[in-house]
């Protein structure tokens, strides 16, 4: 062996000593373990745990019982039956942090009808659409200029009640871009806004039909609605980013129950006004 050829397999058996050496202790060679996706989990478990937001009529909660309905409740307990999974209500929580629920494991779906927008994109999965909602804006009773449509809404003056990051946000940024933004707290739900414009806070916000008008007989003559929808919006279930299977899976129980025709015998019990409330996603729903 050459001088320099003793001299690199010295220098190469010092590297390695030190390197064992200033190994901190406990930190041995380990082979990650996988994580447990959720549609592991909901396989292993034959369960699926849901995220949800208390919105009538979507989802309503007994005061009393704290028992759940509404036609989310009934969508999601007949995607339940038909891929024979048990549903666990695990988690109430709002729409502004929706998606912290999924990203953190506390739930696998958000089980709301929640109106997608691009953001949401960034942060989870969402499932195939099983309903269109008409979305309307809602003005205080006193708004003369609500006769007369919904253009009087962009302007710097008109101020929109919405939850920071939600559909409702992004629809006052794109519809009606030059008003200002009354912003309430991610846990808010409908009742909040509409409080909001009957309050005299904020001018106007955007709701289903079918939660406003239970506002409006809770509250008479103190909003009113623009009859004439600002948007179409689709309804469709927040799932794990990446979880193709689940969403796979909730996408093909959605189409059967749909093409059965299951969805539509739900809505039209729970919202007998379609006309106002609801289009069904094999129809026309433009406006």
């Amino acid at each position: 062996m050459t001088n320099k050829t003793a001299t690199l397999a010295l220098i190469l058996s010092l590297v390695a000593l030190l390197l064992v050496i200033a190994r901190p202790a406990g930190h041995e060679s380990v082979t990650p373990v996988k994580q447990e996706t959720a549609f592991e989990r909901v396989m292993r478990t034959n369960t699926l745990r849901c995220g949800y937001g208390i919105y009538p009529p979507e989802l309503v909660k007994d005061a009393n019982t704290g028992a759940l309905s509404g036609y989310d409740y009934d969508v999601v307990s007949a995607i339940g039956r038909v891929l024979g999974l048990k549903i666990e209500w695990a988690e109430e929580s709002g729409w502004g942090v929706a998606e912290q629920g999924i990203i953190t494991r506390r739930y696998d779906m958000f089980c709301n009808g929640v109106w997608p927008n691009p953001n949401r994109t960034k942060a989870v999965l969402i499932s195939m659409p099983f309903i269109y909602t008409p979305v309307f804006a809602i003005a205080s009773s006193e708004k003369k200029q609500a006769e007369y449509g919904t253009s009087w809404i962009n302007r710097p003056d008109t101020s929109i009640a919405v939850i920071s990051n939600t559909s409702l946000d992004m629809l006052a940024d794109f519809k009606f871009p030059n008003a200002k933004k009354f912003y309430l707290s991610d846990l808010s739900g409908g009742g909040d806004l509409a409080m909001a414009v009957a309050a005299g806070k904020a001018d106007v916000t955007f709701a289903s039909y079918g939660n406003i008008k239970g506002f409006m007989d809770s509250n008479p003559g103190k909003v009113q609605i623009i009859d004439q929808p600002v948007l179409y919006a689709a309804g469709g279930f927040l799932l794990p980013q990446d979880d193709y299977r689940l969403k796979h899976m909730i996408d093909f129980a959605i189409t059967y129950l749909l093409e059965t025709d299951a969805i539509r015998d739900i809505l039209v019990k729970d919202m007998p006004d379609s006309q106002h409330d609801w289009r069904y996603p094999s129809a026309e729903h433009e406006p």
